[in-house]
């Protein structure tokens, strides 16, 4: 009777080993998962204020020339005074 038992047992085990690798590959991915997630942020945010450092580094050299152009506009846009 025991050897009888034994042949299901041995052909369950088989069987269940890819299983077994294949949840311990799945561990791996859940782990590896976890680890960029918790990188990901800070370097999200070191991006984004690389990103607005080279845009406010860019728009820097441009604002005399804005501020002249206001200016000028806000000259022309004022009533002529009358002559008198």
């Amino acid at each position: 009777m025991l050897a009888e038992m034994a042949g299901p047992l041995a052909e369950e085990r088989t069987e269940s080993r890819p299983a077994k690798a294949a949840l311990d590959r799945l561990g791996g991915v859940f782990d590896l998962l976890q680890s960029n997630h918790s990188t990901v942020p800070p370097e999200l945010n070191r991006a984004r204020t690389e990103v607005r450092d080279q845009a406010d580094s860019a728009s820097r050299p441009m604002l005399p020339d804005v501020v002249d152009l206001r200016d000028w506009l806000v000259a022309a846009l004022k009533p002529a005074e009358p002559a008198g």
